[in-house]
């Protein structure tokens, strides 16, 4: 439902540049809704990955949604641009 009201939202805007009304009601999503909703969704994907679940077919979601390990950026991109 998050997704949906940011997208409908994210028309409004878009597809009338000037409709000072829908820009106002983006903003306040964007600036009291959403913060709210992504921490909700971290404690969700924390409490999840705590649990050890692992149900059939959700290999790849479960990778996603875990804690990345520290990787070096000289070992993983060894072509980028130096100083």
């Amino acid at each position: 439902m998050i997704f949906e009201i940011n997208q409908r939202l994210y028309i409004a805007i878009t597809s009338d540049t000037t409709d000072q009304d829908a820009e106002g009601h983006f903003n306040a999503y964007l600036d009291k809704l959403y913060p709210s909703s992504q921490a909700a969704d971290q404690k969700l994907k924390q409490k999840f990955l705590a649990s050890g679940l692992q149900p059939p077919n959700f290999e790849i979601p479960i990778r996603v949604c875990a804690p990345r390990l520290p990787f070096s950026t000289r070992t993983t991109c060894p072509y980028s641009a130096r100083k």
